[in-house]
């Protein structure tokens, strides 16, 4: 059943990139990027998760802060210190946003 439900799900969704494609022109991520970006988030959720069994445990909400904050100050971290363009862009939006 969830082999058929997951075929089902794939199959709908390269029919929408297909009709998405056909109206907008070409969309998604190169392979290689796409390989890189889920390596970095692969890293970050390790870091994270090592972080969370150091804390122990404690107030969620601020764990949740703590946990979530190292995860994404590092995945922007890595993404900018391996050079993935949209990462390059956005930071140098933001800095020029506050005269940086």
């Amino acid at each position: 059943m969830r082999v058929c439900a997951a075929r089902s799900a794939g199959f709908g969704a390269a029919l929408g990139r297909r009709t998405l494609n056909a109206r907008i022109g070409v969309t998604g991520l190169p392979a290689m990027l796409m390989v890189q970006l889920w390596g970095i988030a692969a890293i970050c959720a390790a870091v994270a998760w090592g972080v969370k069994l150091k804390l122990g445990h404690g107030y969620p909400i601020f764990l949740a802060m703590i946990i979530l904050g190292v995860y994404g100050c590092l995945y922007f971290a890595l993404t900018y210190l391996t050079g993935v363009a949209e990462c390059r862009r956005m930071l140098s939006k933001v800095l020029r946003r506050f005269g940086v």
